[in-house]
């Protein structure tokens, strides 16, 4: 199981984290991310005062899904990809994204469908924040 708690990813997270607002005021801020089984932003977006029940976390290995929904105490997890939870969240009515992290592993390419299905729930009238990052771009791992 890899362990994302390491420098290059705690650097993209910690600047994430910076360009979002210092604290989101409207209680109903919606955001979409993928948490991972450690769930590493969790305790970030709660200090910007998002409520876990208007997070929506995606993670896409069944064999993770337990350990994501331990760490990820309350949040709307979709078990599937990121365009199965932008499907998830027109059949929910949910309102439109401020935020979308997409922290993918992997190449763009095989990617680019997942990225541009958010623009279907992204962003919000208020506007948004998006962050797209590939573990195959930062690291030579």
């Amino acid at each position: 199981m890899r362990d994302y708690d390491y420098p290059a990813k705690n650097t993209v997270r910690e600047a994430w984290m910076r360009f979002l607002p210092e604290f989101f005021t409207d209680s109903r801020t919606t955001g979409l991310y993928l948490p991972g089984h450690q769930n590493l932003e969790f305790s970030y977006y709660k200090q910007k005062r998002i409520q876990a029940q208007n997070l929506i976390g995606v993670e896409n290995d069944s064999d993770q899904q337990v350990l994501v929904k331990q760490y990820s105490p309350n949040i709307r997890l979709v078990c599937g990809n990121v365009s199965e939870a932008v499907q998830e969240i027109e059949r929910a009515n949910i309102s439109r994204l401020r935020f979308a992290n997409l922290d993918f592993e992997g190449l763009y390419s095989r990617l680019i469908r997942e990225i541009l299905s958010v623009f279907r729930v992204f962003p919000s009238e208020k506007g948004g924040y998006l962050c797209v990052t590939s573990f195959s771009s930062r690291d030579d791992e």
